[in-house]
């Protein structure tokens, strides 16, 4: 009778700690998400870029006749997107805890180092869905917005050297 007691105790104590160990879990995943939430949009946008050089890397190889390889996909989207994730994680933790003081002494956006290698890593990625895009249609993206650019600035100039007289 006695050895039955002390199993029944000794449950009740695994459960006890069982209970009390997953809501400390919680807990920690819990602090753990809500710091890195801020981090979220920069990775959902990095990756959707990522996405696009993907579908425009397809595109270029069914134009230029290239056989499609799962294996080169593998070897080249999955560590993109692993890699430039946690670049993005590993930036906005030192950003929030290190850089964030500094930064405050230049400007007052905040976490702009994250948001400065952010924008790197999706003009890694525009600059590769110009490529694709100009080795499929024989013009460059890049060029044709420098193109606007220009013709705006000369009608702007114009328009308003007009409203001027």
């Amino acid at each position: 009778m006695i050895n039955g007691a002390l199993h029944i105790e000794t449950n009740k104590m695994i459960d006890t700690f069982l209970t009390i160990l997953k809501t400390k879990s919680i807990y920690l995943l819990t602090l753990i998400a809500t710091f890195f939430t801020p981090v979220i949009p920069f990775i959902i946008t990095t990756f959707f870029f990522i996405i696009l050089d993907t579908i425009m890397g397809f595109f270029k190889m069914k134009f230029i006749g290239e056989k499609r390889n799962s294996n080169g996909f593998k070897r080249g989207f999955i560590p993109k997107v692993v890699i430039y994730s946690l670049v993005l994680v590993v930036v906005y933790t030192a950003d929030k805890i290190i850089l964030s003081q500094a930064v405050s002494f230049y400007t007052s956006i905040d976490l702009a180092i994250t948001k400065i290698i952010a924008l790197i890593l999706i003009f890694i990625e525009s600059w590769s869905i110009d490529e694709n895009f100009k080795a499929i249609f024989k013009v460059s993206i890049v060029d044709k917005f420098k193109q606007l650019i220009t013709y705006s600035k000369k009608n702007l100039r114009k328009l308003l050297d007009n409203d001027s007289n």
